[in-house]
């Protein structure tokens, strides 16, 4: 299909939105009025407020709290004058509270029972209340005071291992997207990839990936790799987005499967007003403007991330799930299937490189009843397109044992694979979101829903390849790599207020999220080019690993979980010795469920052919010259020559129950106590189908069948806090947390990653590992939005879950995750955040804001044995994942009616992604590596700028903003010298004749990408 009748369907769709938004306008438009919202919660406790009344003075307008603390007012622009009062509780009255009609004023309120009489010193004054009405009122004379008075009752950030963005500092528009968010956090480090659909990694408190986890609502949010935590944060319209928070010390209601830092992500449930918002923008990439762009055949729901049946097997075409193997059918058979197999290996010319492009609609609704019953409803729909060009150089396998640093041996070939690559991805993308929120009485019920899918296509060209365990006269390969994704999160949840009083609070939520991806006809062929006419092409034969996993040959890879979690919990404040005390308890489950199919196809053809005939179905046909399909997975027990490893099954359950005391000891020391324990099974299971006569269903029968993984684990948490000075705390925490394989690593399944030489597969001997934790810190609190914060952390991490690299062959390498022995991790983490309007009330100095985090961390992984017979043990070495430093930053510029101007910029130094393996060998300079070394990533660091203005009453907004302004390359290396850094980089001969000798440099580059910036430039109006 062409590119223009695709692009005609967007202009009809977005015709028909523009007729459907200015349809809808007098629906959602109402009176311009201004908003008060915030939280109120209770000073001696912190916990919420259910049913405050919030009024304006001299006026009958009143609005209550919802069981969650927070109230949203509706009320008149001008200077206000409102109390908040409830029984049993001081009421409070604040004068000089300003209202206008283009952002909402946030205001948080702490009210303390009546029977404490507060008389707390704020700044060294009493805060004695001024007598109104009775003893128990307290005037606030004007609005800053308020503000003031709370920085020392923070909600969201008791003390420096957490950190928040809420609501008030997340605008339609202002961030880029979830992930732009994420790095605003404390702390936190993301990691953008390369890879499919650029899915984004987590370093928190120095640690990886692998230590860190995601919560969606409360629920564990599925990650979109089999194995490593990467997630999609540009699925989230930031829009949706209500909260993002960062927890680095363990709490006993959190789930513990974390080290580094826990991510919580919650969404929107009530809107602010009615509102319908719509945005559109488009972009491009620095190193792909006006370039040809190469792809797959299209379809046309692809720009909607609908990618059609285009590349799925035919239906009739014999699996691993059939019957009978294509291998036992006669050869009429097997020519008649495989001439149904698509031919589509020769790439398409779409032309130019089309622009990025975005669209956004979304649109809230607030309906209030009568007997005080309120609905809130919003929706997001969003819809992404990209085009990349990226190009890399691959260089694997370095003969460091036979020709070691300085490379003096010239007769030597010194890299055994190696490869150039032009990489051509087509990424589309699409979300949707509908929220409903009822609140009656003392209740708040929740329906949130969630949908999303991605289609990502990437072709590469490899050119100048050398595989010296293949075929060293094929030098050229075509691969392709096709992902889609598609995931349904549903999630009920509640929370109550119980009791005459409310003060028992009850909270609860079911999840169940679905999630499939598909890697359909991914292709993969190492070509031979004819000497004579270099447009024809021959497959490259099959050796060494041709019975393994081959460089010729299609695969169909498909798997689906099913997620489902569930929790209750209670919440109850009381008083002990006269002080407040909190207790809370509840119980949570956890289940996913995974079937994973996957087909591998072996293509075996010789003669020269262009590219759109080498896979032409008249070729295929028995005898010399002809082309045929070979099953590589299979459903017969008694082949002996085929892998039947393609199929697993594998579940996870979590059950969990905990209880925690908040205890408040002196009016200056809080503890804060609890345990939980959690009950995990873990069942991973390889299978094939076996048909017997007589029976009319397949027999399932299990290969290598893993005995299931039953653990108990008892994790306290301890932390106490001190508020040494009205505006110092001081905090100490131990606790206990686990890292629980991913349910991939636990299988045999194997995987060939062609542009990288390597194969990844599992383990099933891999085990929790175990994590004990301390936290020493102290946090400053400048002013509401200004503190300084300094924590140190040690960690003792049993058995860590490593990747182990070793030689599967001369020139391939393969992964495999593995427990090590024990390693440890110390360092300090440090962060400050500085608002100026505490200096510069009036100037535009107000404006500023700059905010930073960095870590320090050292780690050592201690050198011992593993559980393998072909890797007997690993050298010391640093935890992988975990760079030395990291940083995060930002500032951010919003003054009056000026441009908003937001710099972010992300940095770490080099860190292990994978660890090797065999012998050590002493090099000439004293120091030592091993025969396979480890794989490092080179120091990175990214900055983000983005410009945006706000027009006609802040309705209106655009953006301009470019990502990666620095355009560092991004590169994997092998420290062949042995001093632990990057140096120059090694350079080898790459010819048809002699390839693979040493030219130059020292340090091997596995894998060197030419980054890229991104520009773009959205419009958004909002309809209030």
């Amino acid at each position: 299909m062409s590119i223009f009748k695709i692009h005609s369907n967007t202009i009809k769709f977005s015709l028909l939105l523009y007729i459907f938004c200015t349809c809808t306008i007098h629906v959602f438009s109402q009176s311009a009025k201004g908003l008060l919202k915030g939280r109120i919660v209770d000073g001696s406790t912190y916990q919420p407020l259910f049913g405050v009344e919030v009024k304006e003075e001299l006026s009958a307008k009143f609005a209550t709290s919802s069981p969650d603390g927070s109230y949203l007012f509706k009320i008149n622009k001008g200077s206000k004058k409102v109390s908040f009062k409830i029984k049993g509780f001081q009421t409070k009255v604040i004068t000089d509270i300003k209202i206008n009609n283009e952002t909402a004023t946030y205001l948080n309120i702490i009210l303390f029972p009546v029977a404490e009489n507060p008389s707390a010193k704020i700044n060294g004054k009493s805060n004695t209340p001024d007598s109104i009405n009775n003893a128990d009122t307290l005037l606030i004379r004007n609005f800053t005071q308020e503000v003031k008075s709370i920085i020392y009752f923070p909600f969201e950030n008791k003390s420096g291992s957490e950190n928040t963005i809420s609501s008030k500092n997340i605008q339609p528009g202002t961030d880029k997207d979830a992930a732009t968010l994420i790095k605003r956090l404390n702390g936190v480090v993301v990691k953008e990839s390369n890879a499919l659909g650029n899915p984004s990694a987590l370093i928190i408190n120095g640690l990886g990936e692998r230590y860190n986890q995601v919560m969606l609502n409360g629920a564990i949010l599925n990650s979109v790799d089999p194995v490593s935590r990467t997630y999609a944060f540009n699925l989230f319209p930031i829009e949706m987005i209500e909260k993002v928070s960062v927890q680095k010390i363990s709490d006993a209601a959190v789930p513990a499967d974390f080290a580094g830092g826990s991510i919580s992500i919650k969404t929107t449930d009530f809107p602010d007003r009615n509102f319908l918002y719509i945005q559109a923008g488009g972009g491009f990439n620095s190193a792909t403007a006006g370039k040809d762009f190469l792809a797959d055949k299209g379809n046309n729901g692809q720009f909607f991330s609908f990618p059609g049946s285009l590349r799925d097997l035919p239906a009739s075409f014999p699996t691993t799930r059939s019957m009978y193997a294509l291998k036992e059918k006669n050869i009429q058979d097997q020519i008649y299937h495989s001439q149904q197999l698509k031919n589509n290996l020769a790439p398409v010319n779409n032309g130019r490189s089309k622009p990025n492009d975005k669209l956004l609609f979304g649109f809230g609704r607030a309906i209030k009843f009568k007997h005080g019953e309120r609905i809130g409803i919003t929706g997001f729909f969003s819809q992404q397109k990209t085009e990349r060009i990226d190009e890399s150089t691959v260089q694997v396998s370095p003969n460091v044992s036979a020709n070691p640093f300085p490379f003096d041996d010239p007769s030597k070939i010194l890299i055994r694979s190696q490869s150039e690559n032009i990489s051509y991805t087509y990424s589309s993308q699409m979300s949707a979101a509908i929220n409903g929120t009822i609140l009656f009485g003392k209740n708040k019920i929740s329906l949130k829903t969630l949908y999303g899918s991605q289609f990502i296509n990437a072709l590469t060209q490899r050119s100048k390849v050398l595989k010296l365990d293949e075929d060293q006269t094929a030098r050229v390969g075509i691969n392709y790599k096709t992902e889609q994704r598609k995931f349904i999160n549903v999630q009920l949840s509640g929370e109550h207020s119980l009791g005459a009083n409310s003060k028992l609070k009850m909270d609860w939520f079911a999840s169940y999220f679905y999630y499939r991806q598909q890697n359909p006809d991914e292709r993969n062929f190492l070509l031979r080019q004819d000497s004579v006419d270099d447009k024809k092409y021959e497959i490259g034969h099959q050796a060494g690993v041709a019975n393994d996993i081959t460089n010729s040959g299609r695969l169909w890879r498909d798997y689906t979980d099913h997620n489902f979690t569930g929790a209750f919990n209670l919440t109850f404040p009381f008083d002990m010795y006269n002080r407040p005390q909190l207790l809370s308890g509840g119980i949570s489950i956890q289940t996913k469920y995974r079937v994973f199919f996957s087909d591998l196809l072996l293509m075996k053809g010789t003669g020269y052919h262009s590219l759109e005939n080498i896979l032409a179905p008249e070729r295929y046909y028995p005898g010399p010259g002809g082309l045929s399909a070979v099953n590589y997975f299979t459903n017969h027990p008694f082949y002996q020559d085929l892998n039947d490893r393609g199929n697993y099954t594998g579940t996870a359950n979590l059950g969990a129950a905990y209880i925690r005391l908040e205890n408040k000891i002196t009016n200056q020391l809080d503890l804060n106590w609890g345990i939980r324990v959690e009950s995990n099974s873990q069942l991973i299971s390889s299978f094939q189908y076996n048909y017997f006569e007589g029976y009319r269903y397949p027999q399932i029968s299990t290969i290598d069948q893993n005995i299931t993984v039953n653990t108990f684990n008892v994790l306290p948490t301890v932390k106490l806090k001190y508020e040494l000075l009205k505006n110092l705390d001081l905090h100490a925490a131990w606790f206990r947390t686990v890292n629980r394989p991913q349910l991939q690593e636990q299988s045999l399944y194997r995987y060939y990653d062609a542009n990288a030489f390597m194969i990844k597969t599992g383990n099933q001997l891999l085990k929790s590992t175990y994590i004990e934790n301390i936290d020493i810190g102290f946090n400053w609190i400048a002013n509401a939005k200004s503190n300084i914060s300094i924590t140190g952390f040690y960690k003792k991490i049993d058995q860590p879950i490593e990747n182990i690299l070793s030689n599967y062959s001369a020139s391939t390498i393969i992964s495999t995750p593995y427990n090590t022995p024990p390693a440890t991790a110390k360092g300090i983490t440090a962060s400050f955040n500085l608002k100026m309007d505490a200096l510069a009330h009036s100037s535009v100095l107000s404006g500023i804001n700059l905010f930073a985090s960095g870590t320090w961390c050292e780690t050592k992984a201690e050198a011992g044995p593993l559980k393998s017979t072909s890797i007997p043990n690993t050298a010391e070495h640093t935890l992988s994942g975990s760079p030395a430093y990291s940083f995060n930053g930002g500032f951010l510029f919003d003054y009056a009616k000026l441009p908003q101007l937001t710099i972010l910029y992300n940095y770490t130094s080099d860190y292990i992604t994978a660890v090797g393996s065999g012998a050590a060998i002493s090099l000439s300079n004293g120091n030592k590596i091993s025969a396979v070394p480890d794989y490092r990533v080179k120091a990175f660091g990214q900055m983000d700028i983005q410009l945006s203005q706000k027009l006609f009453h802040s309705n209106f907004q655009i953006i301009a903003g470019v990502n990666n302004l620095l355009n560092n390359y991004y590169t994997e290396y092998q420290d062949l010298n042995g001093n632990k850094k990057f140096d120059e980089a090694l350079s080898v001969t790459n010819q048809n004749v002699s390839s693979g000798y040493y030219r130059s440099g020292v340090d091997n580059r596995t894998i060197q990408t030419k980054t890229q910036r991104n520009f773009y430039l959205t419009i958004s109006y909002l309809f209030k």
